[in-house]
């Protein structure tokens, strides 16, 4: 998908009038630039239509596509929830000051240490893989 604000002029390529050849001498490579409007919009159009008049709906970025402490930062002005896979993503989350009660913790084998943080942190939801981590959770609230 082209982002709405890439130009190429005279064989070189411009992010809303950033050039990528200034931002490589300036930043270095490898580097990840994002094209904010092209954000919006696709956060807009999951806000307005992965709507139902059914049921309750809520949309959750998944952190292991991208995350860092900039993007959390940023993220959490949205009125979006985190799908967060590791002590990793909810360390960044709440050290960005992304609402941990948005927060859906959901990752395969689940240590004792980020089960204990999601519950002392009010993480929102907790996805449940296994019999050991059910066990392992109850003694944790207990």
């Amino acid at each position: 998908m082209k982002p709405i604000g890439l130009k190429v002029i005279n064989n070189e390529a411009f992010l809303n009038n950033h050039s990528f050849y200034e931002l490589r001498k300036q930043f270095n490579t490898p580097l990840y630039v994002f094209d904010e409007e092209m954000l919006k919009k696709n956060l807009y159009d999951y806000f307005n239509y992965f709507k139902s008049d059914l049921f309750k709906t809520q949309v959750v970025y998944a952190s292991k596509a991208f995350l860092t402490y900039e993007f959390a930062k940023y993220l959490k002005t949205f009125p979006i929830f985190m799908d967060a896979v590791s002590l990793g993503d909810m360390y960044i989350c709440h050290k960005a000051g992304f609402d941990l009660n948005r927060v859906v913790l959901h990752g395969d084998n689940k240590s004792a240490e980020e089960l204990e943080f999601a519950v002392a942190n009010n993480i929102f939801l907790i996805v449940v893989d296994n019999l050991y981590e059910l066990n392992e959770l109850i003694e944790i609230t207990n």
